[in-house]
């Protein structure tokens, strides 16, 4: 039996209305602004690393994420960002994508791969990664 996506909906929004996260979620009216003021170019991974440290994160949904290749993501926000992680459904994955989105800064990508047959990437040393990534983006211009 094929599984229906159901998009990512937040369980409560400060308003108490549900809020359908896109991909385009830097612009989501249920993420605050970062603790940093006024950006100035890329969002650094340790502020990103640090927003999402900041306070608790909180649940958001599950659904399908742009580039995860059929695998459901997990999305969780708190008063500063929205993290989407791309293995929420898998037990023992063998690679990892974390994004930290800000609606002010713009994103963060972490990714880790391990070799294959090396085992569940939690358990890996870094020896065993095949591929360990980092990108930041600028983020999506308010219209």
């Amino acid at each position: 039996m094929p599984i229906t996506p159901t998009p990512l909906v937040t369980r409560s929004s400060p308003t108490g209305q549900p809020v359908e996260i896109s991909e385009n979620a830097q612009s989501s009216p249920s993420v605050a602004d970062p603790v940093v003021s006024e950006p100035k170019g890329l969002y650094p991974v340790a502020e990103a690393i640090a927003s999402a440290l900041a306070s608790p994160l909180e649940f958001v949904g599950m659904g399908p994420w742009p580039g995860t290749m059929r695998r459901f993501s997990c999305a969780y926000k708190n008063d500063h960002i929205l993290v989407v992680e791309n293995v929420c459904l898998s037990s023992l994955p063998d690679a990892l994508r974390v994004v930290i989105i800000s609606p002010t800064r713009g994103r963060v990508t972490i990714a880790v791969e391990g070799k294959p047959g090396s085992g569940a990437i939690e358990s890996l040393r870094r020896e065993n990664y095949r591929n360990f990534t980092v990108a930041t983006e600028l983020p999506i211009p308010a219209e």
